[in-house]
């Protein structure tokens, strides 16, 4: 029910408890002492004579006074103390000033001292008993009533901050009451939600103002000094643009963390501990990925998984996913001792104790640790994430790459053919759509391996590719924190570039999705991700901080490093992806594949490598191939980055 007509009903009901206090308080106030003089005879009909020329005008003026007073804009679902003294003030005056407005107008039968305070004492009941009844019985309180008990402030202090409240549900309601009841040193001075249904209204006596697009209007005219976001239900791209208005003001932002589904909103109330300052994960929108959660147990559950890479932003994350849907075993294999260490407690803390978990410090590049890993575990399902993707250091070191992300993947894929592994996913890159550097290079050749391993043999071989990750600890992001922590200047390689990101939540969950259904020989594209500017990126990093762009932090241009290039990203071309039955999960269609040899089995020179890349790709779309493999840095027109 929409504000609108939420207050036309209180109205009504208003006019007709006004009505009833009048009629009530004529009968009740019995002739005596000069009051049959003054049109007081105790009679039903003698009310009704005077009603239309009398009580009805003062009726008219009570619901004045109870607009004037904003009484149908307070919010009765969320309404406390405050709001029902100032629902109890308005009716209080609406008696006097009809009172004064009878004496002016020689209404005599409205003057009777015990006639007015009958009027007082049935208004008030009659008046509260309808917002009570409305408490009671209205589907926006169901459940609610009783359960907490709405409180004035303790008092407000002194220096306070100016809050605005971006939301008006149950989390704003909690964070509204905390800040109310002095938790800390805060004053909440508005509201703003972009749900028109409470637009006008009121939150524990704190006018709801506007929505998104008011914020900074908002900001100037109360003078705030932070910003909380409380829409823990929001889809993330509601949040994104919130957000993205939120952080072209100067103040102070905090954000309570979005809930993962219904039942962990009603497991606990929100509250200001909970809130935290916002990520440049947060700017990237996207709706949460639908995946079939019952599909993806019935392939894990109770079956041996192991990840190599399992260290890395990625990696860890694929562990704690799947989690979720009850392995017999989770084996975990890098050669990151501390990232084993901080993966296991994790994975502690948010499993189960019937999980198995075992930690294994190897490198896929060693034949014999690996071989005894897959001996000792026999996986039913291999997520294989381990790589070098830094493309500046591959590019300088072809060979290193190569035995890391094209040999021991495939010596990896052969271990899990011969222990009889039902699944091998093979995490690729959508820069392997567009082979124009030797990281490019060799996950595209890599993806031809693992596909030509599923020809072959009963184990279901898929690939993955996905964007950039936002929490990459040596991404662009990463390297923006640190100049921002610096003090600056912020380095951007062009004004025109821009970088395709994706949480590494969602990639992870999209990852398993596919990986677990699919049929083999595929290779699936998840997100793809969201596309932000760099320098859209920079300045919006910069303002998270607190600071402003070019005032505070200067932001500068920098050269192109090694393999990065300034030009359009092809992920791969739109008539050639094709939608799955799940959300966000993509299949690349025909595509030009690298004839697999026997390569893999060998070692080689960076010059080699670079070579043999050559001849691999022949026909990739830079303009002057020879540089491409050499170490050499890629320019072109300015536009999509493939970083």
């Amino acid at each position: 029910m929409n504000m609108k007509v939420k207050t036309a009903l209180f109205v009504a009901a208003d006019v007709v408890a006004f009505s009833f206090s009048y009629l009530l308080a004529y009968l009740a106030a019995k002739p005596m002492g000069g009051a049959s003089a003054m049109g007081f005879s105790g009679e039903m009909g003698s009310f009704f004579a005077y009603y239309p020329k009398v009580f009805l005008l003062l009726i008219i003026i009570k619901v004045i006074v109870l607009m004037i007073f904003s009484s149908y804009r307070i919010l009765f679902a969320f309404a406390g103390a405050e709001d029902y003294k100032r629902l109890a003030g308005a009716v209080l005056s609406g008696t006097f000033v009809t009172a004064t407005t009878a004496l002016l107008a020689g209404m005599s039968v409205a003057l009777y001292p015990n006639f007015i305070l009958f009027t007082l004492l049935f208004d008030l009941l009659l008046v509260l008993a309808i917002r009570f009844v409305y408490v009671l019985f209205s589907s926006e309180t169901s459940g609610r009533r009783y359960r907490d008990k709405r409180r004035r402030a303790i008092g407000l202090r002194r220096n306070v901050r100016k809050v605005m409240i971006f939301g008006s549900g149950e989390a704003a309601l909690s964070i509204v009451r905390e800040i109310k009841a002095g938790g800390e040193t805060l004053e909440a001075v508005v509201i703003a939600d972009d749900d028109r249904k409470h637009e006008g209204g009121s939150l524990l006596g704190v006018r709801i103002e506007g929505g998104r697009n008011d914020i900074r209007l908002l900001v100037r005219r109360h003078s705030v000094d932070e910003i909380i976001i409380a829409k823990p239900m929001a889809p993330p791209r509601h949040i994104a643009l919130v957000l993205s208005e939120c952080i072209k003001t100067r103040c102070a932002i905090r954000i309570l963390p979005l809930y993962r589904s219904r039942k962990e909103a009603e497991e606990g109330a929100a509250s200001l501990s909970m809130l935290r300052k916002p990520s440049i994960s947060d700017l990237l929108g996207g709706d949460r990925p639908k995946v079939d959660h019952r599909e993806i147990a019935d392939q894990v559950r109770g079956r041996i998984v192991l990840i190599t890479g399992a260290a890395g932003i990625f990696g860890s994350e694929l562990a704690l996913q799947l989690m979720r849907y009850g392995p017999r075993r989770l084996v975990a294999v890098d050669t990151s001792e501390d990232g084993l260490v901080i993966l296991k407690h994790s994975l502690e803390k948010s499993g189960k104790g019937d999980i198995e978990i075992k930690m294994v410090i190897a490198s896929v590049r060693d034949d014999r640790a690996m071989r005894e890993v897959f001996a000792e575990n026999r996986p039913h399902i291999v997520f294989h994430a381990a790589e070098l993707k830094q493309i500046p250091f591959v590019q300088q070191s072809p060979r290193e790459a190569y035995l890391t992300n094209v040999n021991a993947l495939a010596k990896t894929a052969s271990l899990a053919e011969e222990f009889s592994a039902m699944r091998f996913i093979h995490l690729s890159s959508t820069r392997a759509g567009d082979p124009d550097t030797v990281y490019a290079g060799l996950k595209k050749y890599g993806e031809a391996i693992v596909s030509g391993k599923n020809e072959q043999s009963q184990v279901i071989f898929s690939s993955v590719r996905i964007a950039n990750l936002i929490e990459g600890r040596a991404n662009v992001v990463a390297l923006f924190e640190k100049q921002i922590k610096e003090g600056g200047p912020v380095t951007v390689i062009d004004k025109g570039f821009s970088k395709r990101f994706i949480r590494a939540s969602e990639a992870a969950l999209l990852t398993i999705m596919a990986g677990v259904t699919a049929r083999g020989g595929e290779v699936f594209v998840v997100g793809p991700g969201e596309s932000l500017g760099i320098l859209e990126l920079a300045e919006a990093m910069i303002r998270l901080a607190g600071y402003i762009p070019g005032e505070d932090i200067a932001v500068s241009e920098a050269q192109l490093r090694s393999g990065e290039r300034n030009g359009l990203l092809q992920i791969v071309s739109e008539t050639n992806l094709s939608e799955t039955q799940y959300d966000k999960v993509l299949v690349v269609g025909e595509e030009k594949w690298p004839v697999v040899s026997s390569a893999p089995e060998r070692d080689m020179s960076d010059e080699e490598v670079a070579l043999f890349l050559d001849d691999l790709f022949p026909d990739h779309s830079v303009k002057d191939k020879s540089t491409v493999f050499r170490g050499e840095p890629i320019i072109e027109e300015a536009g999509e980055a493939a970083l």
